[in-house]
């Protein structure tokens, strides 16, 4: 699984660079910018630009529609089981969080829970930037704190030394944690505002359960 992981990780990036490479081809940047107005239609201008505009929109549109439906459906699905192994630990209400139902066999107050705050995106509406922002907000909180959790477990507690493992252990993660972190302060405002009103409701959460942060947090069984 691991291993699946990061080749995903390196495809995609491989994928997106020449993507926007050939793009960049068709239409330069210098240009484009000149040109776009609103970032949240840049792509319909890019297809409009090189003349497939009248048939590929449309296209786009639809395709654009179904992904997100996918993303959606996969990411509540995800965040249910997330919440459910948290309420059966007792980490968070097992009442509410732990319920399954007795005929689908689903947390399905942990789906309805989703699906409300899902609906957040509404506020979004008039603004995919800002959006994109909030999402990649969790995003990059999770890479921030994973590198800083590897230097920590690696290099700091467990001293492993070495060539090797100074890349591997320090250099490569404290320079993903940099980038990270100077992401994570270029995000949009909104994102930056309901991101860390989170985070802050999240670290009090644990503080209360770990009683001030005086005893371990329990183990998740996911």
């Amino acid at each position: 699984m691991p291993r699946a992981v990061v080749i995903i990780c390196i495809g995609a990036a491989i994928e997106f660079f020449i993507l926007a490479y050939l793009m960049n081809c068709g239409w330069p940047w210098a240009e484009a910018k000149t040109v776009i107005a609103n970032p949240d239609t840049a792509s319909m201008d890019y297809n409009t630009h090189i003349g497939i505009g009248t048939w590929m929109n449309p296209v786009f549109v639809l395709m654009n529609t179904l992904a997100c439906f996918g993303c959606c459906i996969a990411g509540q699905g995800a965040t249910a089981r997330i919440l459910l192994g948290m309420g059966r630990d007792g980490f968070i209400p097992k009442k509410f969080f732990g319920y399954i139902h007795p005929r689908f066999q689903t947390p399905s107050r942990n789906i309805l829970l989703s699906v409300a705050v899902g609906l957040c995106a509404l506020f979004f509406q008039s603004s995919l930037t800002n959006a994109m922002s909030l999402v990649s907000f969790g995003a990059i909180t999770g890479f921030l704190f994973t590198n800083i959790d590897v230097i920590a477990k690696f290099w700091v507690r467990d001293k492993k030394r070495g060539f090797k493992n100074f890349m591997q252990y320090l250099f490569v993660p404290a320079l993903a944690a940099l980038i990270s972190f100077y992401l994570w302060f270029s995000l949009a405002t909104m994102a930056k505002i309901v991101g860390f009103s989170l985070l802050a409701l999240g670290v009090i959460v644990l503080g209360i359960k770990t009683k001030g942060f005086r005893e371990l947090p329990p183990d998740l069984e996911l």
